[in-house]
C-alpha cells in the first residue's frame, strides 16, 4: 500500500506544481487503451526529455505495457535532433547497467499506432522489451541515466540525479507505473 501512496501523492503533486509553475512534468500523461494490443488494457506515455547535455541532440524515454503480458514492460527510447541508426541502449540504476538488447517492432507497440504521422519527423525510435520490474527500479532510483548507442555515436543524459535533479522522464515513469496500477495491482504492490 505504501507503494501507491507515494505513487498518488506524486501524481497529485505533479499537477498541483504544473498548474502553479507551467512546469512541463505533467505535459503528456499515460495513454491508456482498454482495448490495446490483443484487445488487452495497455498503457503507454511518450518518450519524455532526460537531462539533456548534448543540444540539439537529447535522449528521451518512455514506456509501453500490457496486460497480456503483465510482468513485461517495454521501453520507448528516442534521441531529438538527429537521425541515426539505434544500435543499443542501456540504462544506469544507482549504478547497475541494465542493457536493453531486445527489440520489439514498431508494428508490435501502441506507440508506433498512435504516433503514426510523426515516426521518423523529428527523432530517431527504437523499443526495447523489458520488465516492469526495471520500469519500477528505475522511479525508485536515486541515480539513474539513459544511453543510446548509434551508428553516429553515443549519448548519456541524466533520469534523475539526486537532491531532486530530475528530468521530465523521471515524472513521467511514476504517471507510467500510476496507470498500470489502476489496471494491474498486484503487479504493482511491491513497489515503494
Amino acid at each position: 500500500m505504501k507503494g501507491i501512496t507515494k505513487l498518488t501523492l506524486l501524481a497529485a503533486s505533479c499537477s498541483a506544481l504544473a498548474s502553479i509553475s507551467g512546469c512541463t512534468t505533467t505535459e503528456f500523461d499515460a495513454i491508456v487503451k482498454e482495448d490495446g494490443l490483443n484487445d488487452k488494457p495497455s498503457v503507454f506515455i511518450e518518450p519524455h526529455l532526460n537531462n539533456c547535455k548534448v543540444q540539439p541532440v537529447c535522449t528521451r524515454i518512455g514506456a509501453e505495457w500490457h496486460d497480456a503480458k503483465p510482468n513485461d514492460a517495454s521501453f520507448v527510447v528516442a534521441l531529438n535532433g538527429i537521425h541515426t541508426e539505434i544500435t543499443g541502449a542501456s540504462l544506469n540504476i544507482d549504478g547497475e547497467t541494465i542493457a536493453l538488447t531486445e527489440l520489439v517492432s514498431l508494428d508490435d507497440t501502441l506507440y508506433r499506432q498512435h504516433n503514426l504521422w510523426t515516426m521518423n519527423w523529428d527523432s530517431t525510435h527504437q523499443t526495447f522489451l523489458s520488465s516492469i520490474d526495471v520500469v519500477k527500479k528505475l522511479a525508485n532510483a536515486e541515480l539513474s541515466s539513459l544511453t543510446i548507442e548509434t551508428t553516429n555515436g553515443t549519448y548519456t543524459d541524466t533520469i534523475y540525479g539526486g537532491h531532486g535533479h530530475r528530468a521530465e522522464s523521471y515524472d513521467a515513469m511514476w504517471r507510467f507505473l500510476h496507470e498500470v496500477d489502476n489496471f494491474s495491482p498486484s503487479v504493482i504492490s511491491d513497489f515503494e
